[in-house]
């Protein structure tokens, strides 16, 4: 992993190259969930954040061949609704970006793009090393991550399939039956009892990570502190790389959308097209609450005429991110969420 990345996260640089490794990594996975899954084989670990040690953080779930099987076969299936979003579509798979969940959509970045979530998947065992699942010793209490790992057996390839959850209850008779009753019933091993649905929150496979359902991916490897230590160098590159300067408030980057939105813009390419004469003009076009003044020593700077206020800062951010436009057709101001060039 990169020595700069240990801070607190970096961005990567996305361009297209990357996004067409990414998806010819999902077209042969497609293949080999086809040709070669029955001779692979699947474990399932169990993810507590417990412990400072690699191997008291995980426990392999004692299954017998045929559950092993119906784990394999049923998560396997899962996985391949969710790759006929991103290999269907073009639009289907995206970078992904904090925060920015897109419906029917999948997100992908490199798996070390982010420190968070190397240091897990770095630390992740031979499956084999683990310790057995005791129902006893409290490990359940502290469950955050269930992985369904796949090994092919002809290339000696691994597919971690993640499913984040809380704290998973061991279920009773009584519960059982209105499980089956309501039709909420998905797995149930026999010996341990614990309930199991097939949803797919993310995966890994060969240099990526697939990201499915964002809020569930950016809870568990708390990606959210990682964003805010970035938002802060953020700053820094943008106040560098623009003619304008700008002043963040220090509390206003504890906000969770400030602090994403800052994330993004500090590396976005546009930024040093960003004049004094466009921003005015787009200041003056959106009636902006901010104004650009020339100090003692020359430089120009864009000032809030509310500097502390949480929504003017969004604005701030917006203008600098090109998401304002005024519609033609109905003359109506927008604030884009999302841009898609023609």
């Amino acid at each position: 992993m990169d020595a700069n990345a240990v801070d607190a996260g970096r961005t990567w640089q996305f361009n297209e190259a990357t996004r067409e490794n990414a998806v010819g990594a999902l077209r042969d996975l497609d293949n080999r969930l086809i040709s070669d899954l029955v001779d692979a084989d699947c474990d399932v670990l169990l993810y507590a954040k417990q412990g400072r040690q690699t191997q008291d953080r995980y426990r392999r779930l004692r299954m017998n061949r045929n559950l092993a099987e119906d784990f394999k076969e049923d998560f396997s299936e899962s996985l391949r609704q969710v790759l006929r979003i991103p290999l269907g579509d073009s639009e289907g798979l995206r970078a992904y970006a904090y925060g920015e969940g897109i419906e029917d959509t999948v997100s992908f970045l490199p798996y070390d793009a982010y420190v968070p979530v190397a240091r897990v998947l770095e630390g992740f065992p031979n499956q084999h090393d683990c310790r057995g699942f005791d129902p006893s010793d409290g490990f359940i209490n502290k469950l955050k991550c269930v992985y369904v790992v796949i090994n092919f057996a002809n290339q000696s390839e691994k597919l971690a399939i993640g499913q984040v959850r809380g704290p998973s209850r061991i279920v009773t008779r009584n519960r059982l039956m209105a499980m089956l009753i309501n039709q909420e019933y998905e797995r149930v091993e026999a010996s341990e009892m614990l309930s199991f649905n097939t949803t797919v929150d993310f995966f890994v496979w060969r240099d990526y990570i697939f990201v499915s359902r964002l809020e569930a991916f950016e809870a568990f490897f708390s990606i959210r502190e990682a964003t805010k230590a970035l938002a802060v160098n953020a700053v820094s590159s943008m106040i560098q790389r623009m003619s304008v300067k700008i002043s963040i408030a220090p509390e206003v980057l504890k906000k969770v959308r400030i602090s994403k939105k800052l994330a993004k813009l500090g590396s976005a390419d546009h930024l040093p097209k960003l004049t004094v004469t466009k921003l005015r003009e787009h200041i003056t076009r959106h009636d902006l609450p901010a104004q650009i003044v020339e100090a003692e020593d020359g430089t120009w700077h864009l000032i809030l005429d509310h500097p502390d206020d949480h929504n003017d800062q969004m604005l701030l951010l917006r203008l600098l991110d090109d998401d304002l436009y005024n519609s033609d057709l109905t003359e109506n101001r927008y604030a884009a969420r999302a841009k898609d060039r023609r």
